[in-house]
């Protein structure tokens, strides 16, 4: 007989399939309801299943925001030299610079950037375009020869060919009489230092209206009326995008470059990392490139990328078409450090103690750097500063010219730069035990370089407190970017070379992270516990609440037997306690929402109150609206409400959990909430969306993960649910395959055999012997072609 309770049941899968966009399906059930009650009871639906079925069909009810799954004429007169070779990776730069000088009709323009960057070999290609269509005449002045400002009329009235009427008369005012009205660009190459000139700039511009000026320069000219064009290095290829190296411009210049001393030089499987290797190093600095390719007769790409590292004086070249002051990388070096003063030398010096960038605030407590400094340095091209994260940069081969000038001054400044990143840690700690799944990533993915340096200084010094704290800082960079290094055990044994004693605070934290990145699961709960007597003697209440919280996760991993499962709630609830002795108020609540995760996760959702978790989440919504507790609270009433068959609820609640994990770009997230959804769509027959959200799980894996997280996933996926990608023997072929495979971690492993036995006794010893055998040959890019497969066919057959 037709129950009450069924037709409320048709009204939450109507909901359900409305909220999450399927329309047809929301009202299909109602007419399966309708038929059933007509069959059974001979009677209507009820007016509110009725009302609903009105609001689905006129579209008022459906998708909810959160269900949005956040899923590159002939020139006239000119002394322009004829191009010999091509200007590669500039064309942005030359669109722009017509565009201010033509279509703008901007009459100064200043291409500023560091020596090296090709500024007037792009002045020149923009004067032969702005030749044809723009201008009458365009004339180059190098002003590379001239000591004083004073001397560029001259310079410009020789380039020119303009004789002065009146030798008794000043030649600049009878210059700008010659030039009058006629259609000149003028470009003043290398302007740098020669400053105090600008003012003629200025003079020359108000009296020739109809002449335009293009200045090449390390430092702006700081004129009311000028246009800058900064110029940085050519496009480099990351890691990550190496083998499609050769779209990349500084790849092609140097191509370019070796092809002209080799005519058969050719980028392919066995130099491509060499050259992109090149390319880094100089940071894509045309000169840089240009001068490293002229050593192609003598060494191959390989070795010409480690002469380079071991030297700066290697980047030179007898080369009689660039002038003398380009013909090595020091001498342009040299050149502009000859242009400051000596207090922004010293700046400049000790600057270069940073890798990778630094903030303003770095400059000032490290290097003594003031605004004023940095402005100085920018305005001369030596440092760069991005305009989103406002770090300031400087080139690679110009920090080490600096750092060489910083020793030759006996600045000892190591010191002061590693206890600035260690207090940085240590402030990001607050943030980084559990409530911000990237950890320190506001801070550690930008300084990243830094916290190494003052890692290793650290080290050397056998400095305790502060090699805890950077180490830290690089663990959590190596979970954002997928890295298993041994830092832990790096900084265990330095420390214990300079006598730090077992039992010290710092090599207790030390031994409790070095823990989890060489042991299985069983081990690592045995390790926690050989260490938990002295960990307990030190009473260090935060120190017991991670290693107790650490062992609760562990133990769910295991939770196929009641014990474990015991044991899980035992360990979170010593965590809970360790949290309450901190009297730490933000701890505590990480604590109880740690709480609430696993006991959501081992299903005891009888010891979990709905009202509790919902005020919790409205506090860390609030509070910490990226926070890891917000993501396991939302995650907790997702499967909260998927146990009462809410669906509409547990959807909502688990898409606002993939969502927060999608901005993250965090993989172990983006599975846990894949999970809860793909669970859920399970649970309402849903077969179709299950395997959409699994196939975009490992569309997320492949995109942003390494090829052992991948393997991770795909073993995951074969084993919870074979039944999407194809069957079980489907499923035995992936797990084979991730279980050789040379790149799979040994958690992977240990979760593969643990699961293997349920496989043979659903499909038989020979039948799973045969797909096993069969897996062994599979490799990793078949298998992820497999799956997508079984998914695609499972999405297109359930729907």
């Amino acid at each position: 007989a037709f129950e009450p309770w069924r037709e409320t049941a048709c009204r939450q899968l109507m909901l359900a399939y409305a909220r999450n966009g399927d329309r047809a399906n929301a009202l299909a059930q109602y007419e399966r309801c309708r038929a059933v009650l007509d069959e059974e009871l001979g009677v209507e639906p009820e007016a509110e299943t009725a009302a609903l079925y009105e609001e689905i069909k006129a579209g008022r009810v459906g998708a909810r925001q959160s269900a949005e799954r956040i899923q590159p004429p002939p020139g006239r007169h000119h002394n322009l030299p004829a191009t010999t070779t091509p200007l590669i990776g500039r064309e942005s730069d030359l669109e722009r610079l017509e565009q201010l000088l033509a279509g703008e009709g901007q009459r100064l323009v200043t291409i500023g950037g560091p020596g090296g960057m090709g500024k007037t070999r792009l002045a020149q290609e923009a004067g032969l375009r702005l030749l044809s269509n723009q201008f009458d005449e365009v004339f180059i002045v190098d002003l590379a020869p001239l000591e004083e400002a004073g001397a560029i009329p001259g310079a410009i009235a020789a380039t020119l060919g303009y004789r002065a009427p009146d030798a008794a008369r000043d030649l600049f005012p009878q210059l700008l009489e010659g030039i009058g009205e006629r259609r000149l660009l003028l470009i003043l190459d290398n302007f740098e230092h020669l400053l105090p000139g600008a003012a003629l700039v200025n003079e020359l511009l108000e009296a020739c209206p109809q002449t335009a000026v293009l200045v090449t320069s390390r430092q702006w000219l700081n004129l009311a009326g000028e246009n800058h064009q900064e110029l940085g290095g050519l496009e480099v290829p990351d890691a990550q995008h190496e083998q499609e190296a050769a779209s990349y411009t500084a790849v092609q210049l140097f191509v370019d470059s070796a092809c002209r001393l080799q005519p058969d030089f050719a980028l392919n499987a066995a130099n491509r990392t060499a050259v992109v290797r090149i390319c880094r190093l100089v940071e894509g600095m045309p000169l840089g490139l240009l001068l490293a390719a002229a050593w192609l007769n003598l060494l191959n790409p390989e070795e010409i990328a480690a002469e380079i590292e071991s030297s700066l004086d290697f980047l030179a070249a007898d080369l009689r078409d660039l002038p003398p002051h380009q013909r090595s990388i020091r001498a342009v070096f040299e050149r502009s450090w000859a242009m400051l003063s000596a207090d922004e030398q010293g700046v400049l010096a000790r600057l270069s103690i940073f890798r990778g960038g630094f903030t303003r605030e770095a400059a000032g407590e490290v290097a003594g750097a003031s605004l004023r400094h940095l402005l100085a340095l920018v305005n001369k091209s030596l440092l760069q500063r991005n305009a989103g994260s406002g770090r300031f940069v400087m080139h690679e081969l110009l920090r080490q010219f600096a750092a060489e000038k910083r020793r030759a001054m006996k600045e000892q400044i190591g010191l002061r730069h590693c206890r600035y990143f260690a207090h940085i840690s240590q402030e990001e700690r607050h943030w980084a035990l559990s409530l911000y799944p990237k950890n320190q990533g506001r801070v550690v993915q930008a300084e990243g370089d830094n916290f190494r340096r003052a890692w290793n200084y650290a080290l050397e010094l056998g400095l305790a407190e502060e090699s805890l704290e950077l180490a830290r800082g690089i663990i959590s960079l190596s979970f954002l970017v997928g890295s298993l290094e041994p830092v832990a055990e790096l900084t265990l044994g330095a420390l214990r070379r300079h006598g730090i004693p077992e039992d010290d605070r710092v090599m207790l934290y030390l031994q409790a992270m070095n823990v989890k990145w060489h042991l299985g699961e069983q081990a690592v709960k045995k390790a926690y516990r050989d260490l938990l007597p002295m960990i307990q003697k030190k009473k260090d209440p935060h120190l017991s609440f991670w290693v107790y919280e650490d062992l609760a996760n562990y133990s769910m991993g295991l939770y196929n037997n009641v014990e474990n499962r015991q044991e899980a709630l035992g360990w979170i609830d010593k965590a809970s306690e360790s949290a309450r002795i901190s009297g730490d108020d933000l701890l505590i609540r990480q604590a109880e929402a740690e709480s609430i995760w696993i006991r959501a996760f081992l299903e005891r959702l009888d010891e979990i109150s709905s009202q509790r978790m919902t005020e919790m989440l409205a506090f860390f919504a609030a509070e910490f609206p990226n926070s890891a507790a917000t993501f396991q609270l939302l995650w907790a009433l997702a499967i909260y409400h998927r146990a009462l068959a809410n669906y509409e609820e547990a959807i909502d609640f688990g898409t606002r959990c993939l969502n927060m994990s999608a901005k993250w770009q965090d993989l172990g997230w983006i599975s846990n909430a894949t999970g809860v959804l793909v669970e859920t769509y399970l649970q309402m027959g849903r077969l179709d969306l299950a395997a959409r959200l699994v196939l975009d799980g490992l569309e997320w894996h492949l995109r942003l993960g390494q090829v052992w997280q991948t393997l991770g996933y795909l073993s995951g996926a074969s084993k919870n649910h074979f039944y999407l990608l194809g069957g079980r023997a489907a499923a035995v072929h992936i797990l084979c395959m991730a279980f050789y495979h040379p790149q799979t971690t040994r958690l992977t492993l240990e979760s593969v055999e643990k699961d293997l036995s349920g496989f043979v006794e659903a499909m038989g010893v020979e039948a799973f012997a045969a797909a096993w055998e069969e897996g062994k040959h599979l490799d990793f890019e078949t298998a992820v072609a497999r799956v997508k497969d079984g998914l695609e066919a499972t999405v297109a057959g359930a729907a």
